[in-house]
Parts: C-alpha cells; structure tokens; sequence
C-alpha cells in the first residue's frame, strides 16, 4: 500500500532515500531488517509452557504470532533542493496495524544569541550562522504533502501491535519543484549563434528545449543547440544545406526548474 503519496508534476525531481539500515542517526523501537525491509518483532514465542500441547488440532495453524508495535524514525532530512514553493511527497510502502506517518520541521535560529555571555563572532573555523543546534518542533500528522522551505525534515512512520505483521519497504522523500517555461517567438538567430533571452525567468536547470525552424526565405535548414545553461541561458545554432552557420528565424520552448 502506498501512503502518503500525490500527484507529482513535470518539474525537476528529487529523490531522497530515508530507510536503510546504514543511515547514522534512524531510530528503530521493535522491528529487524530482512530483504531489504524493515518488519515489526514478533511476540509469540516458538516453545509453550510444559502443560501446553506442541501440536495444537488438525486445523489450527502450527505456526502462529503476534507482532508488536514498530516505530522508524528517520535521521534529520535536509534536501538539497530548497526551493520555495517545491512539492514533498512520500513513496512508500508500509504495512501493518494502525498506520501512522508524522513528520516535523526545524525552526529557524535567530541571528543573536538568547544569551548575552555569547560572543557574536564564533571561531574562524566555524559558520558565521549556526545550524548545528536547530531545534525541532513536535510531531505532526503528514498532510500527505507538504512545501519545502529550506528546512530540516524528521519522519516517524509507526505500525500498530497486532496479528498483521508491521512493514516496512520503500521509503523515499520526494521534492518537485516548480515548472518553469519560457515561449519565444519569431526569433532572428544570427549566423554563428545566438543564446536565447530567458525573459526575466530563473532557472535552477534547463530540461528541455524545444526548436522549430520557420522558412523565412533564407538558407537556414535547421537549428541546434548548443549548450543549456541555467546561468547564461540556451545556446543555438541554424545551419544550411552544406553545414555551415547562418541566420535563421526560430521559435522556441524552454523547459525546466
């Protein structure tokens, strides 16, 4: 079953993997990983008590169990995609009695110090702003989907006691970011190239680029691009029949994040 999940758009996508046995700092209460998963502890023991019989009747199961409550706390999460406005959504694959996911977020440190004794200027070797000692706030519900801002994350999946042993598989962080897209129209390219204007548009990556060549009575048969830089924008070229550069009008589309 897959919680926690939502529709994810054509912008850059970001996965983060928050479940692996290896990561330092997760927490996990009751639960043991096997095949790549976590799954809940059982409670049953193998061996009953003297005065019990080891097989029980025909049609009672020989191997039976019940599983505790099993908690995952992930380590603290810091994308490196903060950008405002970017989707997070969970994929995950979670079984279990009475799931719960919950998540909470860093508060942002103030600039000065809540003691007076602090020295503004910290030692040479350390940051100018700290971000070492955020502190978070408590656990909530996960909406499903929440807006990266820039912060740290902390995840807490829980899976309840009971005779449905507690899973979990899959576990990733997932953050869209905004689209960005940019039409420009009846474009003169000149010979030897040209980088397209962005038209006030920022850019983190440039995915895309789509060229259409108009037949404006030149020699130009098509165009090419050169370089896609988020920084100094897309880079295109038109050619003519025998290879060499010249002018040309273009229409574009400019894709990215």
């Amino acid at each position: 079953m897959a919680l926690g999940n939502a529709p994810i758009g054509s912008g850059g996508i970001n996965s983060f993997l928050i479940y692996a046995a290896q990561i330092a700092g997760g927490i996990v209460t009751n639960g043991v990983i096997a095949g790549g998963k976590l799954y809940a502890i059982g409670t049953s023991p193998f061996w009953l008590d003297d005065a019990r019989t080891f097989y029980a009747s025909d049609i009672a199961p020989f191997w039976t169990d019940a599983y505790k409550a099993m908690t995952y706390e992930t380590p603290i999460i810091e994308p490196t995609v903060a950008i405002e406005g970017a989707a997070m959504t969970l994929d995950l694959e979670m079984a279990g009695e009475a799931r719960s996911i919950e998540y909470r977020f860093s508060e942002l440190n103030p600039i000065w110090s809540t003691n007076d004794l602090d020295a503004f200027y910290r030692l040479d070797a350390e940051p100018f702003y700290a971000d070492s000692n955020f502190a978070l706030i408590p656990y909530s519900t996960w909406p499903g989907q929440a807006v990266a801002n820039g912060r740290s994350y902390q995840f807490r999946f829980v899976t309840g006691a009971g005779s449905l042993r507690g899973m979990i598989g899959k576990c990733r962080l997932l953050v869209d970011v905004p689209d960005v897209e940019v039409r420009i129209n009846d474009y003169p390219v000149p010979a030897g190239g040209a980088r397209l204007p962005l038209l006030g548009k920022s850019f983190s990556k440039i995915v895309n680029v789509l060229l259409t060549l108009q037949a404006d009575g030149g020699q130009a048969v098509r165009v090419q691009v050169l370089e896609k830089s988020a920084s100094d924008g897309v880079l295109v070229t038109c050619y003519d029949a025998a290879g060499a550069t010249v002018a040309g009008t273009i229409d574009a589309i400019i894709l990215g994040y």
